[in-house]
């Protein structure tokens, strides 16, 4: 059977592109003013010869050290500024008081040794903001008087940033001795900045701090905000709650995963999984791939927490081999529920055939259907932007619900953002989709025989699946996510699998990219980001160029030759007594024949061929 229908056809798709442009609008009128602040005109490299030359300085032995560079940015300050002043005075208060949130953080290290350097790079003006050299505590440097080390400080501060000593208090004074030197640190509050918390929370603080020993500067650094202790309490018991409530959903998790399994092994012999399973092995595969490829893409984080009393082989180690066993089991959780959730979904809502992959791991990827699916996906994403952004202010107005976007430059760190973007969207995409739509509806069906019931338990799982998010109210980010879930559970109802993949794939990626996309950001991170973005619509465009029949014809068991000469000895047993199997239903037959020792492959075409009809699960 041929069939060219596409997928969304009945679908009115002006009143879809309207609501996509609305999302769009939505989205740009109340999440874009957020972002706009980022600055990432510093790229990894252009921050590294910075903070290169700036300890070559003082360090001529620097080329027998390694180095270590990761992007950082300070979300406790941006989220204690939104939360006590609001995201307009927030940009305001960066701009005068020259405050970054956004920086490069290097780091430069000898195996076996304590002593190290640290630098902290501006990613908006490539100006060092943070300096530390690390030595050993028994390091003999000579002695200078406590006002002496306190006059060479406000000198370097005022060389280094032009501090004016007039507009500052000294808050802090030590002196730490040790047995062959003694360190000098003073901090200095700006007298202009004062932001209070709650009533009898602290405030807010501005801070200049630096230690020095003898004529040497070990540390400073220029401006750094001091959050009050109570916001900091508060966070922490927010993020309590979102572990006891992320515990209780990782155990309804591994329900999940072992239902996966269970069918699996149940109906081993199942056409529809039979027909799917190298598809998926294969989907694995690639995951496995791209997750290890993951892991030295993002190895400059990896080192930076090495700690330098162990080898720094066996520490690296240590870390590929846990990054191994979590990457099987990320293989792991995607191949079982793929199974389990095609032959659910075969049997459950079988002329839902877009609900699975194995219409078009039967037929053909590459049709204007699958175009149309792919394109369905991107207005779909759309539409969530726009949902999102309305629950995230209705949260806002209602429910003090505030948002610290930690992952939208959390790329940067990698040797390739782009390569990282695509992993971290088809890992998010493939396996969130296929357990919770693919798997989740379709067993939900299947227990409770109500399909209302299915989407209302799998989007709740998946909504508190997201809880470690940083958004607070914890239970508000379970809301929300829950909500686009009930959404997502309708577009693969009517649409398919492919139209949510695509649209979730492009969710995530947007959302890790939007630094790049709506900051300053250097071209390199910008181009990734939309050639990442690009990647579906760029096999769409490939599908409907090919645009392959869509051929339809019955599924059948692929034999190997022992198992096609089985089917014509058991085929011939069959005719041979077919008084006694004729009018017998065909499960029955095949399970006593099965129960016999016989390759189950081999007893349905046997069975199918005796009775002279279709191959069936």
């Amino acid at each position: 059977m041929t069939d060219r229908r596409p997928a969304i056809d009945s679908f009115p798709w002006l009143i879809f592109v309207a609501l996509a442009l609305a999302g769009a609008l939505l989205w740009g009128m109340l999440r874009l003013p957020e972002l706009t602040y980022i600055d990432l005109s510093v790229n990894r490299k252009q921050a590294l010869d910075i903070a290169t030359r700036y300890v070559a300085a003082n360090e001529p032995q620097l080329g027998t050290y390694r180095h270590a560079i990761v992007f950082q940015r300070d979300t406790q300050t941006s989220g204690y500024l939104k939360r006590s002043i609001g995201t307009k005075k927030m940009k305001e208060f960066l701009r005068k008081y020259d405050v970054d949130l956004f920086y490069w953080s290097v780091r430069f290290f000898r195996e076996g040794q304590k002593e190290q350097y640290k630098v902290l790079v501006s990613s908006r003006t490539g100006k060092v903001i943070f300096y530390q050299h690390q030595i050993e505590e028994t390091e003999r440097i000579e002695e200078i008087p406590k006002d002496g080390a306190r006059e060479r400080s406000n000198d370097f501060l005022h060389e280094r940033f032009g501090f004016q000593i007039e507009n500052y208090t000294l808050v802090g004074d030590l002196s730490t001795i040790y047995d062959f030197r003694r360190d000098h640190t003073f901090a200095w509050r700006h007298n202009q900045v004062s932001i209070p918390w709650k009533d009898g929370g602290g405030t807010g603080k501005l801070l200049s701090n630096i230690t020095s020993s003898g004529d040497q500067i070990l540390s400073y650094a220029h401006h750094h905000f001091k959050i009050p202790e109570d916001y900091q309490r508060d966070i922490q018991s927010k993020q309590v709650v979102s572990q006891n409530i992320n515990a209780v959903t990782r155990i309804f998790h591994m329900i999940f995963i072992i239902s996966a399994v269970y069918f699996v092994v149940a109906r081993k012999n199942h056409l529809a999984m039979h027909t799917t399973k190298w598809m998926y092995i294969k989907i694995a595969a690639v995951l496995f791939a791209l997750n290890m490829l993951g892991f030295f893409n993002a190895f400059e984080s990896i080192i930076t927490q090495y700690h330098t009393t162990s080898s720094m082989n066996s520490y690296v180690i240590r870390f590929l081999t846990n990054a191994l066993v979590g990457t099987v089991m990320a293989a792991f959780y995607v191949l079982m529920p793929g199974l389990s959730g095609e032959l659910l979904h075969f049997e459950m809502a079988r002329s839902q055939r877009e609900g699975s992959l194995l219409k078009y791991i039967h037929t053909t990827f590459f049709s204007r259907e699958v175009a149309k699916s792919v394109l369905a996906g991107y207005l779909v994403f759309l539409v969530l932007l726009g949902c999102q952004a309305l629950l995230l202010e209705t949260g806002e107005r209602f429910f003090s619900v505030w948002v610290e976007y930690s992952w939208m430059t959390s790329l940067s760190t990698s040797y390739f953002p782009c390569l990282a973007a695509i992993t971290l969207g088809l890992n998010a995409s493939v396996s969130e989709e296929v357990l919770y739509r693919l798997f989740g509806i379709n067993v939900g069906k299947k227990f409770f025989k109500n399909t209302a019931a299915a989407v209302v338990i799998s989007s709740l799982l998946w909504g508190f699946a997201h809880t470690t998010y940083p958004i607070y109210p914890m239970w508000y980010r379970a809301v929300e996510v829950s909500i686009l879930g009930f959404f997502m559970a309708f577009i693969y109802l009517r649409f398919g699998l492919i139209c949510t993949i695509v649209s979730h794939y492009v969710f995530n990626v947007f959302w890790h990219s939007t630094g790049y996309l709506f900051g300053s950001a250097h071209i390199v991170y910008l181009a990734g980001a939309l050639f990442a973005l690009s990647l579906p619509m760029l096999f769409a465009v490939i599908a409907f160029i090919l645009n392959r029949r869509v051929d339809e014809r019955p599924l059948r068991w692929h034999l190997n030759k022992q198992q096609a000469f089985n089917v014509t000895v058991l085929t011939a047993y069959l005719q041979a007594q077919a008084a006694r199997f004729q009018g017998r239903p065909a499960a029955e037959i095949k399970s006593e024949i099965a129960a016999n020792g016989w390759d189950f492959a081999v007893v349905e075409v046997a069975v199918d061929e005796f009775l002279g009809r279709e191959a069936s699960p």
